[in-house]
């Protein structure tokens, strides 16, 4: 009996070992096609900064099935920012937000340290939190390889309030253009969906 125990201990701690590694540490372990969450691809595909635009979902802990959307730029290795309306996830929100150099290693993992940026009210799909909302992210990272692109977050909104965002999860999509958006989007590596969009922006 205490055998038995002993066994059922040692399988249920390495199963919390699997689930509770980091992004960083699937990427590293998995490689090849699996990726964060399905999102890699093989390491030649990433050995260079994947230039272009995407659609990007941050989905915070506070309101998860409605994430802040963004357009995202990698522009020679350089990552900026257009936040996107929450009420239709398309219109432009507010200036583009350089946040600087976003360089991927080979594998096409990232851990990113972005400079604090703010959320204009108009891309706050947190109807509680009026207002602006100031973001201090001290690690944004995952995998680019691949079509999904995906990983973790962790900081925390200073303002209005003082509120951890740590375990947020974000996934983006390479477009075109607008016709492109993902809708829903996919919020995290699992291809966990957003909820549907609130609807057309006032004014529309």
């Amino acid at each position: 009996m205490v055998a038995r125990l002993r066994a059922s201990a040692a399988v249920l701690f390495i199963v919390v070992l699997s689930f509770g590694c980091s992004s960083k540490d699937r990427v590293v372990e998995v490689g090849g096609s699996g990726g964060v969450g399905g999102a890699g691809s093989d390491a030649g595909a990433c050995a260079s900064t994947p230039d272009g635009e995407y659609f990007l979902a941050l989905s915070a802990p506070l309101s998860a099935s409605s994430p802040i959307v963004f357009l995202a730029a990698l522009s020679s290795g350089e990552l900026s920012l257009q936040p996107l309306h929450a009420c239709d996830r398309e219109k432009k929100a507010g200036p583009a937000i350089s946040l600087g150099a976003l360089v991927p290693n080979p594998t096409g993992y990232f851990d990113f340290d972005p400079p604090p940026f703010t959320v204009p009210a108009a891309a706050n799909p947190v109807t509680s939190v009026s207002g602006d909302v100031q973001i201090d992210l001290t690690s944004f990272r995952g995998a680019l390889c691949g079509p999904s692109p995906c990983g973790d977050a962790d900081g925390d909104v200073t303002s209005p309030l003082l509120i951890s965002v740590d375990g947020s999860t974000w996934a983006a999509r390479k477009v075109t253009g607008p016709a492109d958006y993902p809708e829903p989007p996919a919020l995290d590596c699992k291809g966990t969906l957003a909820a549907p969009k609130p609807g057309a922006c006032p004014g529309q």
